[in-house]
């Protein structure tokens, strides 16, 4: 699954999204889930693969997560850039420790922290949908 760069709006990123993810819920249904994201969490730790897509680490980079039908997206949050990582239910899991919730997809990694706390019921409902 690629980044996608969405500071600006680009219709064929968007259509490529929701091919991958897709397509977000409407009013009704976030109502009924009572709230399709997650709290705003810092990345404590990332692959290098990450790296120009996050702050240097002595600055902190902000991610969330959203729900959607086939998937989540993490975005993340750059200076003045938004990144998305597309990811599909059975490409990625969950990893809980302590102090930190680490996402695993294509080899890959984010570790965020505080994460187990902070979006605990967010992956009760991504659970809902694997």
């Amino acid at each position: 699954m690629p980044i996608f760069i969405t500071t600006y709006t680009n219709p064929r990123i968007k259509e490529e999204i929701i091919q991958t993810v897709g397509s977000s819920f409407s009013f009704w249904q976030r109502l009924k889930f009572k709230g399709i994201g997650s709290p705003r969490m810092i990345i404590e730790e990332r692959d290098p693969f990450f790296d120009e897509y996050t702050n240097p680490h002595h600055y902190l980079t902000y991610a969330n997560f959203e729900l959607r039908p086939k998937g989540i997206i993490i975005h993340i949050h750059k200076t003045l850039q938004n990144f998305n990582w597309a990811l599909p239910y059975g490409t990625f899991e969950f990893e809980r420790t302590a102090d930190r919730l680490i996402v695993h997809a294509e080899d890959k990694f984010l570790a965020f922290r505080d994460g187990q706390q902070l979006a605990a019921d967010f992956i009760n409902k991504v659970q809902i949908f694997i």
